[in-house]
């Protein structure tokens, strides 16, 4: 009896895993099932012969007039509600309130969720990212050979991040997945099925309902096939001009990417570019193979260079649309 006393409403919640009207319908039915019997003398208890004896009598006296009521003249509700609560009865009734509680709390139950804040690029952020989409980007060597990528898209998407993911949110708080912030994300991509080479750049906020922060991040993405698979991937923070160190979201999971050098003017292959930003990646590859580690990035034409491990360098030669 004890141990029933101390259960929650969540308790509860979590074991019967049954809509509410069914809790109700179940509440109502053994009230009547358990009163019935009761009167009946279907339930054992120790005044099972009087409770018989008084609900005949009752019946008598109800069908044949107050006259012969054998009951000192009170009432039909008065005798039906006069009988002795046995332990038993008592655990059940209780059992029983509970689950009209848990019912009535359930349905009632309001999800609370606010819109804590809706982040959006401004127009100057978004011109760290000087691609619309339809760009040709030829890159030569200094032996002249070239690779391309070629035009892509890029497009803008909104998502929401909630307090509860949402299998946390269905066990352990109705489905409510509480208080939320809504973001944009812009993402530039540029492949097809006959180029082999890849190259996405994607801008995004950093921002956390637990941590509320206006870091911004940058992420260069790019691989090309061709003497071999090399790749390039590396993420860093963003102003509305200026490149930052990556600051990782956790100690326990840190970027060795960083931002070798600034250069109001650099000479790459054949070609002098500005205001350039040398950046390094680490390789993607725990077999130590060969990637792309450097690569040469400005916020008028992009993505101007880079350079593999093994020393190959290759240049913007040609941007058009």
């Amino acid at each position: 009896m004890d141990n029933l006393l101390k259960l929650t409403i969540k308790d509860l919640n979590r074991w019967f895993k049954v809509p509410h009207y069914i809790l109700l319908f179940l509440f109502f039915f053994d009230t009547y099932y358990l009163l019935y019997n009761k009167y009946k003398g279907r339930v054992n208890s120790p005044s099972q012969d009087n409770a018989r004896s008084k609900i005949r009598l009752a019946w008598e006296g109800f069908g044949e007039g107050k006259e012969k009521n054998k009951l000192n003249n009170r009432t039909f509700d008065q005798r039906f509600l006069n009988f002795e609560l046995t332990p038993m009865i008592k655990t059940y009734l209780i059992t029983c309130s509970l689950l009209l509680l848990l019912a009535v709390t359930g349905c009632n139950k309001h999800c609370e969720q606010n819109q804590v804040i809706n982040l959006r690029f401004t127009d100057n952020e978004l011109k760290i990212n000087p691609y619309s989409g339809e760009e040709t980007l030829i890159f030569k060597t200094t032996d002249e050979d070239s690779i391309a990528f070629y035009s892509g898209i890029r497009m803008v998407d909104t998502y929401r991040s909630y307090t509860y993911d949402y299998e946390t949110a269905k066990i352990y708080h109705d489905g409510c997945q509480g208080d939320f912030f809504q973001a944009e994300s812009n993402n530039l991509i540029k492949e097809d099925s006959i180029n082999p080479n890849y190259l996405s750049i994607t801008l995004r906020f950093c921002y956390e309902l637990k941590k509320p922060n206006s870091e911004k991040e940058f992420g260069l993405f790019f691989y090309i096939k061709a003497p071999q698979l090399l790749c390039f991937n590396a993420i860093y923070n963003f102003q509305e001009d200026t490149l930052i160190q990556y600051r990782p979201y956790s100690v326990n999971y840190p970027r060795r990417d960083s931002i070798v050098s600034y250069n109001p003017v650099i000479t790459i292959g054949q070609k002098e570019f500005y205001n350039v930003y040398e950046l390094y990646s680490r390789n993607p590859d725990p077999r130590d193979t060969a990637w792309i580690s450097i690569a040469y990035y400005n916020f008028v034409d992009g993505l101007v260079g880079f350079k593999s491990s093994y020393g190959q360098t290759w240049y913007l030669y040609k941007k058009s649309i």
